[in-house]
């Protein structure tokens, strides 16, 4: 299997190939979890499958942690994933935009992000403000074993296709950390869920093994896949006009009868919004309100 990495501006096809896992080297969830899956996309040269001893060791020093930070906030996780695990989606085509400076993301008068080929998709928060702002606790880029791709990824590898200036300046604790800090989160907060989680839900594609704020990089830079469709579907279920988050937001924020960035309100969810590339703004607030009658 090749794994979706780019070593340019904008990713063309899913060719560059990182370095293959060790034999020693967990996965990020259960390999039982993944067997069927592995049994259809295993390359000819892998390794023969371990025992189930070997198995159940991996899965015992599994590496976790926080890593894509989407989980909903309102709930409680652990790392832990299911059992058995979705199966991930097939591994995604990819393509060039034709005219990349028709597609480029311009802003609106709203400042919301707008793509000429995709116009409900409307986030307000760049990728590069994403990271500035403070996000994912420092640890978006850091080094992962992918259970989507059965491949590692180093800090280099995970950020190759970053433009420099989205990322200059900022510290490694605030991109590539191994430990998750909320300190460096705007909100002061942790939220989400563990990357093993994630991909035993089997909403990780392999084309973007780091999850959604990976796919929104690449994607902001004119990359256009057949995943494209999924993935924000799922921002749109999250953080757009009908998103759960976002109106559930606004809906503790009228309840405490308080303005709309109020960070005491729900600080869990402003922080899991800002990682969909997504804050609150007083117009949005006050449109959900007149509409639910709380005006």
């Amino acid at each position: 299997m090749r794994a979706s990495t780019k070593r340019g501006a904008v990713l063309v096809a899913a060719s560059a190939r990182p370095r293959r896992s060790s034999a020693a080297t967990p996965k990020s969830y259960s390999e039982d979890v993944l067997a069927d899956a592995a049994a259809g996309s295993a390359s000819e040269d892998e390794a023969a499958p371990a025992s189930k001893k070997q198995k159940k060791a991996a899965a015992a020093s599994m590496r976790r942690g926080f890593t894509n930070g989407f989980a909903d906030p309102l709930k409680k996780y652990e790392g832990t994933y299911k059992s058995p695990g979705v199966r991930a989606p097939p591994l995604a085509d990819t393509a060039r935009a034709a005219d990349l400076a028709k597609h480029e993301p311009k802003r609106g008068a709203d400042r919301t992000v707008r793509f000429s080929d995709w116009p409900d998709f409307r986030p307000n928060l760049s990728p590069a403000e994403v990271l500035r702002a403070g996000s994912f606790g420092g640890t978006y880029f850091r080094p992962i074993s992918s259970g989507a791709t059965g491949l590692s990824y180093t800090a280099a590898e995970a950020m190759a296709d970053l433009p420099k200036p989205w990322v200059a300046g900022l510290a490694k604790a605030q991109l590539t950390s191994p430990k998750y800090d909320t300190a460096v989160n705007t909100f002061g907060v942790a939220c989400g869920g563990s990357l093993d989680m994630w991909e035993s839900s089997g909403w990780i594609n392999p084309i973007d093994p780091y999850g959604w704020f990976q796919w929104y990089c690449r994607f902001y830079q004119g990359r256009r896949c057949s995943d494209d469709d999924r993935q924000i579907g799922r921002w749109m279920k999250s953080a757009g006009p009908k998103g759960r988050f976002r109106n559930q937001l606004i809906g503790k924020c009228a309840a405490a009868s308080t303005t709309f960035d109020d960070a005491k309100i729900s600080p869990v969810i402003r922080q899991t919004l800002q990682h969909w590339g997504y804050n609150l703004t007083q117009a949005d607030h006050d449109r959900y309100c007149k509409l639910k009658g709380w005006m």
